[in-house]
């Protein structure tokens, strides 16, 4: 069996959060953080997947992952303050309630 690369792993993940299939994309990322793999894309990744699931605390922890990981990626870095942003928000929202 011919074997599937890190690159086609991640297009793969990203077809699968294109289409709305968020769980698909924790399951094959988790194998990555699972084998030890520690890339700062696999983490903003299943950060985006986790806040389309309204689980905000584990995108909080794998935003934060990513940045500890590259913190001198300005775009990344710039898309995961978004998130946080509009994280808090929801967290102000949820806690008001």
């Amino acid at each position: 069996m011919k074997q599937i690369n890190y690159e086609q792993i991640i297009q793969i993940a990203q077809a699968y959060y294109k289409s709305n299939q968020y769980q698909q994309v924790k399951s094959i990322l988790q194998q990555f953080i699972q084998q030890g793999v520690q890339r700062d894309e696999i983490y903003f990744l299943i950060g985006n997947a986790h806040y389309c699931l309204d689980e905000y605390k584990q995108a909080m922890k794998a935003y934060h992952h990513a940045i500890q990981i590259n913190p001198k990626c300005y775009t990344d870095k710039s898309k995961c303050c978004y998130f946080l942003c509009k994280l808090r928000k929801n967290i102000r929202s949820i806690a008001s309630l």
